[in-house]
């Protein structure tokens, strides 16, 4: 921000032609984004010297909720215009063909990552329930805490507050066993972490499958919106920008006269042996020449009476 109020071009390009914006999208800097898209100067109708517009370079982060939202963003003020968003890249790839080849690449670990996000909020959800419970903070044991410990036989002493004592745990913390069901742990060092139960996973799963099919959803209004703006669904991949529309060069052609003559070399050789076969099977009773041979047909089927070169 403090760049661009003193004068920073918005549609400034390095040596490869990327803007901050593009590279704000590669490395999904969605705040970047935001801002950047903020600015009445910003020029999102062009093509890059790969000949990619701004729908194509927006593929890597199309799995993503966050990536989805700048698409919106972009398309409200894009649209339709110098039909970029059908536009054939170098690859061969148009935008929407590009959109299905990052999901079907990247849709195993977008399911992951919804996972992830859902077991962490439920953990970060009862770690809070837990130190509130047992009146701490961030889950740590302070080592020169003192609390009161009740002993084996009832003695009461006090002692540096901990788990394994060899007798009851604190009563501050762990006291009964329904509270150890509720919230099972584990202790690295002194921090005290909380774990999910196995029903908690199962709801975690559920609510995972449940996110994914929400993004799904989200990713095929993408789709929906690029045909509306002039995408084919019926695209399919086209060849290398360099092979596309390519003439004929002198090397080509001779590659092609040299294969026609191994392909007529290689008939040749196959009547030769169909010739043989019919041409000199039955001896002497014809004349040493076969079914259809002897001296009275020339030698076989082409015989001297016959076009020899038959």
């Amino acid at each position: 921000e403090l760049l661009l109020e003193f004068g920073a071009d918005v549609n400034a390009q390095n040596k490869t032609g990327s803007t901050p914006l593009i590279v704000s999208i590669q490395s999904e800097n969605y705040a970047v984004c935001d801002n950047l898209l903020g600015h009445s100067t910003m020029n999102l109708k062009f093509k890059t010297d790969k000949d990619r517009s701004i729908y194509h370079l927006l593929a890597p982060v199309i799995t993503n909720e966050k990536g989805i939202e700048i698409f919106h963003k972009i398309a409200g003020k894009v649209g339709s215009e110098d039909g970029l968003a059908s536009l054939l890249d170098e690859d061969g790839f148009t935008p929407i063909l590009s959109y299905f080849k990052s999901f079907s690449e990247n849709a195993e670990n977008a399911h992951q990552n919804c996972y992830n996000k859902i077991y962490d909020a439920m953990l970060k959800k009862k770690q809070n329930e837990y130190d509130t419970k047992h009146g701490r903070q961030n889950s740590f044991i302070d080592d020169e805490e003192d609390e009161e410990i009740t002993l084996r036989g009832g003695a009461r002493t006090k002692q540096t507050a901990r788990f394994f004592t060899g007798g009851k745990a604190p009563r501050k913390m762990l006291a009964t066993k329904a509270a150890r069901k509720a919230f099972p742990f584990t202790q690295v060092g002194q921090q005290v972490q909380v774990t999910l139960t196995p029903e908690e996973i199962t709801q975690c799963q559920e609510k995972t499958e449940d996110e994914f099919a929400n993004l799904v959803e989200k990713f095929i209004d993408v789709l929906k919106k690029l045909i509306e703006l002039g995408a084919k669904i019926e695209d399919v991949v086209q060849k290398k920008k360099e092979f596309r529309n390519k003439p004929k060069s002198a090397k080509n052609d001779k590659l092609q006269e040299r294969l026609l003559k191994e392909i007529a070399k290689k008939k040749r050789e196959q009547d030769q042996q169909h010739h043989n076969h019919y041409g000199g099977g039955f001896g002497s009773k014809f004349g040493g020449g076969g079914l259809f041979g002897g001296n009275r047909f020339g030698g076989g089927w082409g015989g001297n009476n016959y076009n020899q070169q038959q």
